[in-house]
């Protein structure tokens, strides 16, 4: 198993092995240059916030979104967001550490099809979650009934009990 000493040097080695597979592979940049005088800062790009690192491509076996992350590293609510989405969507998605390698070369070989990644794996907020509830469905109605509603209120209970 080969060691990594940052991100950036476990997605260069990813996606060194991705295109030696035929892959075609986009890595897309979380900063961009602003000009602060006479030289550059790295400024956050807003609009693809929580973005999967890698989006690879093959003409055999389709598409994959990676998020590579370091041993200690969580994914953040953003990327929890943007790879349930693309999961929901019917792609498939992935989550890999340096201790993951032999996995990640397995899903480059086409020798596996299984997605490695839960969101139940991930620390939960039960206030965003009811809040992005919310936000899904419009309002929130005062019907014992309705299925939505009764989600809202149970994760507002969790969250509730999980403040206290």
């Amino acid at each position: 198993m080969r060691y990594f000493d940052d991100e950036n040097a476990f997605t260069s080695w990813a996606l060194k092995q991705a295109r030696l597979r035929g892959w075609r592979a986009a890595h897309l940049p979380t900063m961009r240059p602003v000009r602060r005088g006479v030289s550059f800062v790295a400024v956050p790009v807003k609009e693809g916030k929580g973005f999967p690192d890698l989006v690879l491509v093959h003409p055999v076996f389709g598409v994959v979104w990676i998020e590579l992350k370091m041993p200690a590293g969580r994914l953040k609510p953003d990327q929890v967001d943007w790879l349930v989405a693309l999961r929901d969507a019917g792609q498939r998605v992935f989550v890999f550490k340096p201790q993951h390698q032999d996995d990640l070369l397995a899903v480059l070989d086409g020798s596996t099809t299984q997605t490695l990644f839960d969101e139940r794996s991930v620390a939960r907020d039960p206030a965003r979650e009811a809040a992005l509830l919310k936000a899904r469905i419009g309002r929130i109605c005062n019907d014992p009934g309705c299925v939505h509603c009764g989600q809202y209120r149970a994760l507002l209970a969790e969250a509730e009990a999980v403040a206290s």
